[in-house]
């Protein structure tokens, strides 16, 4: 499944702090900033560079040797996530 930023949200880290931003248009719909975590930034980069969930994965550099399968859950339950709130939509 690929996803993608939904159209006036964008993933930014500003002084090592990972946030989603929604621009103007969508300040009535979502927060104006959300913070997520190093690991979910990862994801929103990888998401936001259209990468697929295979390539993103294996791509991601970690301090420690984490699991693909704990990885992987991780990544479905942050898109799950985020799906439910409007940040993300699925990709045709």
């Amino acid at each position: 499944m690929m996803y993608k930023l939904r159209d006036g949200v964008v993933y930014e880290k500003v002084c090592g702090v990972h946030l989603l931003i929604s621009t103007r248009k969508m300040w009535n719909v979502l927060p104006e900033v959300k913070k997520i975590s190093p690991l979910q930034g990862g994801f929103c980069y990888g998401i936001q560079e259209g990468m697929s969930e295979e390539i993103l994965l294996d791509r991601l550099v970690l301090p420690k040797k984490i699991e693909t399968d704990v990885l992987r859950t991780a990544y479905h339950r942050f898109t799950e996530k985020m799906l439910e709130e409007g940040y993300l939509i699925k990709e045709e």
